[in-house]
């Protein structure tokens, strides 16, 4: 199994687990979130790679940080800083990866949809 798979199964079990610890459903989700149920259950069982916009989405409807999907939890993916630089990265591989920085007014859920920002 290659590195990206693990990690993609690691986040979808990580989003399974926070689900299941705030006994939602999966339905309830795909209601709070406005992804569909399918599309759910692929993440949760690694069968979808999710963009960082369908994982923000997730997070914040189970009102858990985007970061805690990637907690070093049965595989050796980790978030690390460097020389001002930001990584994931396992035992073969490191990526760096750029956080986007800005002002935000907080996250509301009105009914199924969020709010949206414009740059």
């Amino acid at each position: 199994m290659s590195s990206n798979n693990n990690i993609v199964n690691n986040i979808g079990e990580q989003i399974k687990q926070l689900r299941q610890s705030k006994k939602i459903s999966v339905e309830k989700l795909s209601e709070l979130s406005g992804l569909s149920s399918l599309t759910i259950t692929k993440i949760e069982n690694g069968k979808s790679n999710p963009t960082i916009n369908t994982l923000w989405k997730l997070t914040k409807c189970l009102e858990a940080p985007l970061m805690s999907l990637f907690k070093n939890r049965g595989s050796n993916v980790v978030f690390s800083t460097e020389n001002h630089g930001y990584f994931l990265e396992d035992e073969n591989h490191k990526w760096e990866v750029e956080p986007i920085v800005g002002q935000f007014a907080p996250m509301s859920i009105n009914g199924t949809s969020f709010s949206k920002h414009s740059f």
